[in-house]
């Protein structure tokens, strides 16, 4: 019979350079993290500062604007809404992700997009090669939750926390896809208004997130895209404002000489 003797003193220094080195290990793991910051996006929706849109945000100006940098000569890809939010997505042109319009015919949210270009949002990649926990809340692409490009069930690549509004702004009576589960929305203030919502959502995923990983948060509420409903309290906080009247106001021009949008509304505009 073969004899194993263990000197114990030699034994329990190796077991103590083993837990040292996981230790260490680990300890540079989290410090990996803590090197990578934590990023927030917020993307407002129609927030035009050319015609008075942050006049009344005094306490985004104080917080974010004054506190930070603010771009005065920077430029969108295209001023269409699901061409921009693609682009803001992919860091693409649109003639390059193309998504042209707000239609599921034309690439926005469709299958083709969600096939080629959701895996490559920059999203995606802090989440697959950063090591990033990432949350989403609010208006994705117009036609997110559209049943042909597979509802609210479909939550796009790159996600760890999904909160999506389907399709188009709404502020009540609306569908979210809660990491592709719908919960539906009614009209009580309390409960349901939209900006709400998303800011306790957004909240909650800061409170329970991982503190050993960094985040990456973008926030989207459709404010102060139409169709305006504003929460009670500020109901009437601006019912003499008006938006100015410069050489364009209600000026829509030829058909094909501007963009749909403008030329198909009513005449006059009144706000």
């Amino acid at each position: 019979m073969t004899s194993i003797r263990f000197n114990l003193p030699t034994l329990l220094n190796r077991l103590l350079i083993c837990v040292t080195l996981l230790l260490n290990i680990r300890c540079c793991v989290v410090a990996k993290w803590y090197h990578r910051p934590n990023v927030v996006l917020i993307l407002t929706d129609d927030l035009d500062s050319a015609i008075g849109g942050m006049t009344p945000l005094n306490k985004t100006k104080k917080l974010i604007g004054e506190a930070g940098i603010t771009f005065t000569n920077a430029f969108v890809a295209s001023p269409l809404c699901c061409p921009s939010r693609a682009s803001i997505l992919t860091g693409k042109y649109p003639h390059n992700h193309h998504v042209i319009n707000n239609t599921l015919e034309g690439n926005c949210g469709s299958t083709a997009w969600q096939e080629t270009q959701e895996p490559k949002t920059f999203p995606a990649l802090l989440q697959a090669y950063a090591g990033y926990q990432t949350f989403y809340a609010g208006k994705y692409l117009n036609q997110y939750g559209n049943p042909d490009a597979g509802g609210v069930e479909h939550v796009p690549l790159g996600w760890d926390y999904w909160v999506g509004l389907e399709r188009n702004s709404r502020y009540y009576n609306y569908t979210l896809s809660v990491n592709g589960k719908p919960k539906k929305h009614g009209g009580n203030y309390s409960e349901d208004y939209l900006t709400d919502v998303l800011t306790n959502m957004s909240l909650d995923f800061l409170q329970y997130k991982s503190n050993y990983r960094p985040f990456f948060m973008m926030v989207s509420p459709p404010a102060p895209h139409a169709p305006w409903t504003p929460a009670p309290q500020y109901q009437d906080r601006f019912k003499d404002l008006k938006a100015p009247r410069d050489p364009n106001f209600n000026v829509h021009g030829k058909v094909g000489a501007k963009h749909g949008n403008t030329h198909n509304t009513p005449t006059p505009h009144t706000h």
